[in-house]
């Protein structure tokens, strides 16, 4: 059985897509607004590789960079700020 693959602009594309059709049937903006913010969001997926690579140039490390600390460690952070 063979797969499909898709990259993350054709992944972007379709989020768009199911953007304009809720827009179309009239669903809640908040709705059609995800879908959109995924669609912008996956797009840029692949430059994510460049800031990670620019921040190890700078000798940070993991635990200097909070969107790579556990879960339950980035939620702390953010209700404690510490």
């Amino acid at each position: 059985m063979a797969t499909a693959t898709m990259n993350n602009a054709q992944i972007a594309g379709v989020f768009e897509k199911i953007s304009g059709l809720l827009g179309l049937k009239g669903e809640s903006v908040f709705t059609i607004s995800a879908y959109q913010r995924a669609a912008r969001t996956t797009e840029h997926l692949d430059s994510m590789r460049f800031g990670v690579a620019g921040v190890r140039r700078g000798w940070c490390q993991e635990r200097d960079i909070l969107n790579t600390l556990p879960v339950r460690e980035f939620l702390s952070f953010l209700y404690r700020g510490t």
